[in-house]
């Protein structure tokens, strides 16, 4: 029988309540903070916080419990329940995690909790004892090699951290159905790394599913949209761009949506100079100064198309270059708008 909406819905609550009328206390409270934390790794809070909470009026002195349920506050925006609970936590994180019962999980928190308590020191010291004693641990699961990304991105081992998340990507999706928020999360790491390696078809395609598989964790449309650019889906870039409503970007968002016209009116991008060097192969003043040259080109090819004096097609190849050029700028997170206004070509862009 397909169950309706509603009562879909109300299952989560219904299992809890179940759990919270059980007959002996202290097994219900076992019960309920192993059901809050199955919820809260699947990223259902809601249902997770009663259980927690009710795990925590019974004594259960647990740290990760604690620390779960700190963290949900956090979401609901209430700081001073909060910052009690990790403060609460902390002593009890850092006896579990020596003792024969830690687990990576377990260090990942307490690096975390040193991180939100504002510990600095603590927080990398804790960092680097999860990742000596984890780090070649073999047979890692997809949430502990998540977790094992995060710890070296506090210690910022960046290259480290960015294989973590690939391993664990690979990880979920050997899974029959890779659920819960480390998955998507892993996932948009591992975009991220594919766009800052220039892999910009496979960054495109992950954001994508991340988007599709958790739509509260999807990357923000400039970020999208970069990736769109750097993969040639031109139209898209364009949308994305469009969609930009960071008052940060809005402006960096309407030059890039601009390139992207462009460039597809020009026929795409192209990757080399007219000498044959690879735009990606200059270094930022090369670059720079391409830009410049190729505008003066663009101008004068737009300025002899307004007297006749030739048609599109004698447009088409500076337009192509120079905003190849420009996509390239952008591409590799330099801003636009200040460099397009100090080379006198902003309006080329924006025309």
């Amino acid at each position: 029988m397909r169950l309706r909406p509603f009562a879909t819905c109300v299952l989560p609550a219904l299992a809890a309540l179940l759990l919270l009328s059980s007959a002996c206390p202290a097994s219900d409270a076992r019960r309920a903070a192993e059901e809050g934390a199955r919820l809260y790794d699947a990223g259902d809070y809601d249902a997770a916080l009663p259980l927690l909470e009710s795990a925590a009026e019974r004594d259960i002195e647990n740290g990760e419990l604690f620390y779960r349920l700190a963290y949900i506050y956090d979401l609901k925006s209430l700081p001073e329940k909060s910052l009690s609970l990790r403060q609460k936590a902390a002593p009890l994180l850092e006896k579990l995690a020596v003792s024969k019962e830690g687990t990576l999980e377990t260090w990942y928190y307490l690096t975390a909790l040193y991180a939100g308590l504002g510990r600095p020191e603590e927080m990398r010291k804790a960092a680097r004892q999860g990742v000596d004693k984890y780090g070649e641990a073999p047979g890692l699961s997809g949430g502990d090699l998540f977790r094992l990304g995060r710890l070296y991105q506090f210690i910022e081992e960046g290259s480290r951290g960015a294989a973590a998340y690939r391993r664990s990507v690979a990880a979920f999706e050997k899974e029959k159905s890779p659920g819960g928020v480390l998955y998507p999360l892993a996932l948009l790491a591992d975009a991220r790394t594919d766009l800052q390696s220039r892999r910009f078809a496979d960054a495109s395609r992950k954001f994508q599913r991340v988007a599709e598989i958790s739509p509260r964790n999807a990357p923000p449309p400039y970020e999208t949209a970069l990736a769109h650019l750097g993969a040639g889906n031109l139209e898209q870039a364009r949308e994305d761009f469009d969609r930009v409503r960071d008052e940060t970007l809005n402006t960096e968002a309407q030059y890039g949506s601009d390139v992207a016209r462009r460039l597809r009116e020009a026929g795409g991008a192209s990757a080399q100079t007219p000498e044959g060097k690879a735009l990606q192969e200059l270094d930022n003043s090369a670059l720079e100064e391409a830009i410049r040259s190729a505008a003066g080109s663009l101008r004068k090819a737009r300025g002899e198309q307004e007297k006749g004096e030739g048609g599109p097609e004698s447009v088409r190849a500076p337009q192509q270059l120079f905003f190849s050029l420009v996509g390239e700028w952008m591409l590799r997170g330099n801003p636009i708008r200040e460099t397009a206004l100090a080379g006198g070509y902003a309006d080329l862009i924006r025309q």
